[in-house]
């Protein structure tokens, strides 16, 4: 009973995610910030990338979204960071609209994404990215299942726009949140097979 106790243990800390999927729409953000709620879970933005406030452009004609600021040229558009030690995301799929004038007018285009691995490592790919037009209906939806980044764990996501687009506006991400656990150590592992072993031993000793 003592050796299972053990090891159910130990395979309880070493159990890596449990999932909780959500679509993230920005609509409870404030204009201007440079971070975002999702549930109980803080994203963090880098680079020009920040909640933008502006009815009624949004994806399905909403009014807050992610965007690199109306009138600006950006390349490096920036990246979406979760912020704990031990949570990461899956995501499924983005709505992306793109433009060559700083927001005023839509372009086709490829963005690189590139996402960060929890536990290390990378993927990227590039993406085409065709809005057909300037209202909340006309946003290019992205769905990731087939590609690098399907069932990926990721901590990070960054986009770089690729000529013509100098303009990036992001909605709608459904994510699945993962809450990991700390990984054990081999040497708690090892500690756990000395112990089970140790109690074998005095067991035989009481029975000789």
């Amino acid at each position: 009973m003592f050796k299972k106790l053990i090891f159910i243990t130990l395979a309880y800390l070493s159990i890596s995610t449990v999932r909780a999927a959500v679509l993230e729409t920005f609509e409870d953000e404030v204009d201007g910030a440079t971070s975002f709620t999702t549930g109980a879970t803080t994203f963090n933005t880098t680079g020009a990338l920040r909640v933008t406030s502006f009815a009624p452009v949004g994806n399905n004609s909403s009014t807050f979204f992610l965007d690199t600021g109306s009138g600006q040229s950006v390349t490096n558009a920036g990246s979406i960071d979760i912020v704990g030690a031990n949570l990461s995301f899956v995501l499924s799929s983005i709505y992306l609209w793109t433009s060559n004038d700083g927001g005023g007018t839509d372009i086709d285009a490829n963005v690189e994404i590139t996402g960060t691995l929890f536990g290390g490592g990378n993927v990227s790919d590039t993406f085409f990215i065709d809005p057909t037009g300037t209202s909340g209906a006309d946003w290019f939806f992205l769905g990731l299942a087939g590609t690098v980044f399907d069932g990926a764990n990721l901590t990070s996501i960054s986009f770089v726009n690729q000529a013509p687009a100098n303009y990036l506006a992001v909605d709608d991400l459904l994510l699945d949140i993962q809450v990991n656990a700390v990984p054990v150590p081999a040497a708690i592992w090892l500690f756990g097979t000395a112990l089970v072993g140790f109690v074998g031993m005095s067991r035989r000793r009481k029975v000789a």
